[in-house]
């Protein structure tokens, strides 16, 4: 195989944001195996990723990309529901090969660092 490799994180992103649509909000209160994260903060913690990782694959640097992820526990917004299916979906085709992370995003160990890193795991 030459080049590199790009993946298609479209369906991926389709399914995380309907899983994380399926959340009750009584659910949210609940803790997550990262003890420093309630469920709200593990879904603000991925709104606010999702959106530095679009944010860096389109070089529009500034908040999103310059605070680092463990700065605080991240607040769930009031329209997360709405906003995070978006924020995915911008994100996928940055990731995919149409943007300048693609290569830097195609490893699994990428993302293997990126999910447990945060935690400590």
């Amino acid at each position: 195989m030459t080049g590199t490799p790009t993946f298609d994180l479209g369906p991926q992103a389709r399914i995380v944001a309907r899983l994380a649509a399926a959340v009750p909000d009584a659910r949210l209160v609940g803790w997550t195996p990262c003890p420093v994260y309630t469920v709200a903060g593990l879904l603000g913690h991925l709104v606010g990723l999702a959106a530095a990782f679009r944010d860096a694959a389109r070089k529009d640097l500034g908040v999103t990309t310059d605070t680092a992820p463990g700065t605080a526990v991240p607040v769930l917004s009031v329209g997360w529901r709405e906003e995070l299916p978006v924020v995915l979906g911008e994100l996928a085709p940055g990731l995919a090969g149409a943007g300048p992370l693609a290569p830097a995003g195609a490893g699994p160990a990428v993302w293997w660092g990126c999910v447990v890193g945060w935690c400590g795991w």
